[in-house]
């Protein structure tokens, strides 16, 4: 059974729509066979099991990552996403979905490139991002993506 991880920086649960979208995505790929982790940084309302909340009948586990309350909000962001992709990176083959154009970029650079999926981007937002950070990194490499549906993205760094 494949490992699919859903990197989000979302406060779960909450109210907001894509909180719901992000765990019926997690559910959805659950249904379908895939051994699904939800990795959320420690928010969201402490007052509900996120699974009841949700109504979630599919095992999705959930990876929460402490909050980081020293620091600037700005600094926590990046400071979770260092989490992520260590986390990620002790993982065997896993494919990785997430929104977030850092944990993506972090994924790409560090390795997990060939299992890079981004949920909800435009193809061509997400090429141009991520060449930018290419070329104020100092990498050559070109960069490959290749549209999966119309909700998903698959990128890769060729060598």
């Amino acid at each position: 059974m494949k490992k699919i991880y859903y990197i989000t920086y979302s406060s779960i649960p909450s109210l907001l729509p894509s909180s719901l979208q992000i765990i019926k995505i997690c559910e959805n790929l659950a249904k379908s066979k895939y051994d699904v982790t939800l990795i959320k940084p420690e928010t969201g309302n402490k007052n509900y099991s996120i699974k009841k909340y949700y109504n979630i009948k599919k095992n999705v586990s959930i990876k929460e990552f402490s909050y980081i309350k020293k620091f600037l909000q700005g600094i926590k962001f990046y400071f979770y996403s260092v989490y992520c992709l260590l986390y990620i990176l002790k993982q065997k083959e896993p494919i990785i979905i997430t929104r977030n154009y850092f944990i993506s970029y972090l994924c790409i650079l560090f390795k997990k490139k060939e299992n890079t999926k981004f949920s909800e981007l435009n193809e061509e937002i997400i090429k141009f991002k991520i060449d930018k950070l290419i070329k104020i990194l100092g990498k050559s490499q070109k960069l490959e993506c290749k549209l999966l549906s119309d909700r998903a993205i698959l990128v890769k760094l060729d060598h």
